[in-house]
């Protein structure tokens, strides 16, 4: 958890994921890489993030090993599950998440995606645990076969809908957003002190759980 929190009152920001996720890959605003909006997975036809912007691990050398954990959320499939190459064909080696929003943070449907290989099923179990335990995971094969890595880790967390953790009790939202600092920190500890960098996004809180002043 920040020691010294600020609060910023006044900023100028698309607070919506995948505007915020096309941003953080592409270093682009929305009216340069065309994510303006949140993609709705509601199966009305194929739409996705156009394959030939320059994203970060298209710029990383190719020794570097770029995985993808995770929430995607830069494509619609319409049903066919075309969009779910789309992590690969922008450079990454690995994709192993979700495509979009999930409707429960305990039963949700997970890819298994790498070159040209695709495998999905229902997994169950908290969303946040399991997005740290496949990180740790990699990072540690990662370390043991001294392979420089970019491994993006994207929670579906403090997303609705708001669901605390197993075994705690208090509000939702509150509680994922602990969770989610934990989670970080439980990953950061296994990185190494050289050659480490962490970026940290976010795409803002939704309305209804915001606190305003009284």
């Amino acid at each position: 958890a920040a020691v010294c929190p600020t609060r910023f009152t006044n900023a100028l920001a698309t607070p919506s994921c995948s505007p915020s996720r096309a941003a953080l890959l592409t270093g682009q605003y929305p009216h340069q890489n065309g994510i303006g909006a949140v993609y709705l997975g509601d199966e009305t036809g194929s739409d996705h993030m156009a394959l030939d912007l320059v994203t970060v691990p298209v710029m990383l050398p190719a020794e570097v090993y770029c995985a993808l954990l995770g929430k995607w959320h830069l494509g619609n499939s319409g049903g066919s599950g075309n969009a779910l190459w789309d992590p690969i064909l922008q450079g990454f080696d690995l994709f192993f998440g979700t495509e979009w929003n999930i409707d429960d943070h305990y039963t949700y449907q997970k890819h298994l995606v790498y070159p040209w290989t695709h495998f999905s099923g229902g997994v169950q179990g908290y969303s946040g645990e399991h997005t740290t335990q496949d990180a740790l995971q990699l990072l540690s094969e990662l370390e043991s076969q001294g392979t420089e890595g970019f491994v993006l880790v994207s929670y579906n967390l403090a997303h609705s809908p708001f669901q605390g953790p197993p075994g705690v009790s208090g509000d939702p939202f509150t509680l994922m957003v602990d969770y989610l600092d934990t989670q970080v920190g439980v990953i950061a500890a296994q990185l190494g002190p050289e050659d480490t960098l962490i970026v940290m996004g976010d795409n803002g809180t939704p309305g209804s759980q915001v606190l305003r002043d009284k």
